[in-house]
């Protein structure tokens, strides 16, 4: 999905607070998602669509 819309979640694109959260949000998708590098998984925590 976010492939699709030109975003990497490996890349810390948005916002990133201590838990590792990373906010990704094209317009009109916004996307939680925490990264755990060793495990090589992306764990989306939250969607929230705005259209």
């Amino acid at each position: 999905m976010l492939a699709s819309l030109g975003q990497d979640p490996g890349d810390g694109a948005g916002v990133t607070n201590p838990q590792g959260l990373r906010g990704i949000a094209v317009a009109p998708l916004m996307v939680w998602c925490q990264v755990i590098d060793y495990r090589k998984r992306v764990y989306v925590q939250r969607v929230t669509w705005l259209g």
